[in-house]
């Protein structure tokens, strides 16, 4: 998924007065937790500004970019002061994030599957 697309689905969904600056700003905050906590490279990440090209592309692919979608949601609720829909926004996307997370490693933890053994 592309920034612009994130920013675009949730524009529809979620009527909203925040422009598109402001919501690559709150996708940077999320790209930067899925480099320094999942991917964890060797380099860092550098954070979008409201210049970022937004056909760039975003690291987490489907099926769980949703998450993207939920994050964006969850922050604009939470500008709102709307904790209600904040905490179910929130709530999607931590399940969407840790299935990510949890893929992710699974696909690369070194090669140990099977069983323990001493």
């Amino acid at each position: 998924m592309k920034i612009i697309e994130a920013i675009s689905r949730v524009d529809a969904l979620v009527p909203n007065g925040y422009d598109s600056g402001q919501k690559v700003l709150w996708l940077s905050q999320l790209e930067a937790l899925v480099h320094n906590q999942v991917l964890r490279e060797e380099t860092p990440f550098v954070p979008f500004s409201e210049e970022t090209d937004t056909q760039r592309v975003l690291t987490m692919a489907a099926p769980f970019d949703t998450a993207y979608l939920y994050w964006l949601e969850a922050q604009i609720h939470y500008a709102n002061e709307d904790i209600e829909r904040y905490n179910g926004a929130i709530r999607l996307f931590t399940d969407a994030y840790r299935a990510f997370q949890l893929d992710y490693h699974g696909k690369h933890s070194g090669g140990h599957k099977g069983r323990f053994r001493f």
